[in-house]
């Protein structure tokens, strides 16, 4: 059942949704300061694979990224579009929603706002309806992507070692979300991968979750890998 929210409730609120994130991120608001806990939870789901997605409005010369914020966002694998006649509020997972009046900007935390908590098991209806306006607003808006990321291939992209699929370089969390969940069942991270490929260069390499590149591109990017 629908449940209002105060200004407290909706920072809560949004916290949690990107906190129990499993498949999917949204969030919608034409005006964005990311707040360092915001910040944190959206780096833990990049940790884990789960997309995140920011859509932003208003006029481009009427509101830009603080350059703080901007940078934190190309740092990210996130992905940001700029839709130029947004006007609504709106953050999601795969689960629960909220429609408010409150932007994704920190100073708005000390506003008086109101939003509905919408869940998908209580409120499937209403839940799938707003579901089906936002894909339509990410799709219809998709092409105009806010930032076109001009970054390193050796430091933002690299290889999923079971599937190969492109994915963030990050050699602690060397598989794609699927193939995660795969091999989380288990957790052998010892386990080597008989059609696998080195999380660097994509190469054909035995990697495992503890040894997830061939030794040339662990020889030449000892930086990125932590050591004990």
């Amino acid at each position: 059942m629908a449940k209002f929210l105060d200004t407290m409730e909706i920072t809560s609120a949004i916290q949690r949704i990107i906190k129990n994130a499993k498949e999917k991120v949204i969030l919608i608001s034409p005006y964005i300061d990311i707040s360092p806990r915001y910040k944190l939870l959206i780096q833990e789901r990049n940790e884990e694979h789960v997309p995140v997605i920011v859509v932003w409005g208003k006029k481009k010369n009427q509101f830009k990224f603080n350059d703080k914020t901007k940078d934190w966002m190309k740092s990210m694998d996130v992905k940001e579009i700029y839709h130029k006649e947004l006007h609504a509020k709106c953050y999601l997972n795969e689960s629960e929603a909220i429609i408010t009046s409150m932007n994704l900007y920190e100073a708005s935390e000390k506003n008086n706002e109101m939003g509905i908590l919408l869940t998908k098991k209580d409120d499937y209806e209403a839940y799938e309806d707003l579901w089906k306006e936002v894909k339509r607003l990410i799709k219809e808006e998709e092409p105009k992507s806010l930032i076109v990321k001009k970054v390193s291939p050796m430091i933002n992209a690299g290889f999923c070692i079971r599937c190969k699929t492109p994915i963030k370089l990050d050699p602690s969390h060397p598989y794609c979300r699927k193939d995660y969940e795969l091999w989380s069942k288990y957790k052998d991270e010892t386990y080597e991968e008989n059609k696998g490929v080195c999380t660097i260069c994509g190469k054909s390499n035995k990697s495992s979750m503890k040894k997830p590149s061939c030794l040339s591109c662990y020889n030449k990017n000892k930086s990125l890998f932590k050591i004990n």
